[in-house]
């Protein structure tokens, strides 16, 4: 499969999670281990470059920068007690 494939199928569990749809802590963290596996990938596979500017990204390769986003909603939603973890 390959990474912009991978993202589309991590992206829409993402969004399954509005729905209701799999709400399970096994689920949650699952899909932050694909994430943090597609991030590996991302870099291994070199697919932005140090020097690569906005414009020079491929459009195929623009959401792939949306991860770290998905990354964030998926502990978000594993988070018991936000409050008391902020402090």
């Amino acid at each position: 499969m390959s990474i912009v494939d991978a993202f589309f199928t991590l992206e829409k569990r993402v969004a399954g999670y509005n729905d209701y749809i799999d709400c399970l802590p096994d689920s949650f963290q699952k899909t932050l281990e694909c994430l943090e596996n597609l991030v590996t990938r991302v870099q291994q596979e070199h697919v932005f470059s140090n020097n690569e500017n906005l414009k020079d990204i491929e459009t195929d390769h623009m959401k792939l920068l949306m991860i770290p986003c998905l990354e964030a909603d998926v502990l978000y939603r594993m988070m018991d007690d936000r409050a008391e973890r902020v402090r």
